[in-house]
């Protein structure tokens, strides 16, 4: 995956990620690769488009295609990160080492020196007792390593639920908000869009009588507390403190819960 130019385009825009949307031709000369590659992340739900409308006549143009990466992108590139060694695991690998080593000088003076039988049956049986000892550290490592993993995600699936959700109350479960077209500055009607909030967490879908077109999904994100003291759907915990939102600016989405509208470009 780290050749590929999908984990290319993830990774430049991961360290870009200011909030704001920026382009990424530059990444690429074959122009037709590229546009495949970003269709696929923008599929998959990694990154997230926007173009700038022109009025053309009657009908609506859009051009400058910017990009920023999704929540989900993120998450997808950190399962590529090397995973560093545990304490566990520093402990107990020189250990094994060092058992193997044993094992194997036994094994060559046994037939260097052509012991009878009996000793070799007596180094027989010692290579037994080490192999089991060997064996027996191997299940305590595989335990803490077990530990280790369950407790990260306990104190990961905490953190999430922490922050706004202990200041003020967000709605949960489903329901049915208006979408707000900022670009046409309510020249158009609302359209509604179906709406399910879990913790801070939320997931905007198409709604099935009178959708948009695209996929089911229209934007998924988590619910913040923007430093001007309104609600944002962002990517992450930085999108609070973007100078824009809304509109057609690229930053994040603002929603209101009084109203329930979502304004969306």
């Amino acid at each position: 995956m780290k050749k590929t130019l999908e984990y290319k385009i993830l990774k430049f825009l991961s360290e870009n990620n200011n909030g704001d949307f920026i382009k990424i031709d530059h990444l690429e000369d074959d122009s037709k690769k590229l546009k495949n590659s970003k269709n696929h992340l923008i599929k998959q739900k990694y990154i997230k488009e926007v173009l700038k409308p022109i009025m053309k006549g009657s009908s609506i143009s859009y051009v400058d295609p910017k990009y920023k990466i999704e929540f989900s992108g993120i998450e997808y590139l950190k399962s590529f990160d090397e995973k560093p060694l545990t304490k566990y695991q520093k402990i107990y690998l020189p250990l094994f080492i060092l058992f193997g080593l044993c094992s194997l000088f036994l094994g060559v003076l046994s037939f260097s020196l052509n012991k009878d039988n009996n000793s070799l049956k007596s180094d027989f049986e010692s290579l037994k007792i080490q192999s089991k000892a060997y064996k027996d550290s191997l299940d305590i490592l595989k335990k803490h390593i077990k530990n280790d993993k369950t407790n990260s995600i306990v104190n990961t699936s905490q953190t999430e639920n922490l922050s706004d959700l202990q200041l003020e109350s967000i709605p949960q479960g489903k329901s049915t908000y208006g979408l707000y077209f900022a670009e046409f500055d309510g020249r158009m009607e609302n359209l509604p869009v179906d709406i399910i909030i879990n913790g801070n967490k939320i997931i905007v879908y198409n709604n099935k009588k009178n959708p948009l077109t695209g996929g089911e999904i229209i934007i998924e994100g988590i619910l913040l507390k923007h430093k001007s003291g309104k609600w944002i759907i962002g990517e992450t915990e930085t999108d609070r403190n973007v100078e824009e939102i809304g509109g057609c600016s690229g930053g994040p989405t603002p929603i209101d819960f009084e109203t329930k509208i979502i304004e969306w470009c």
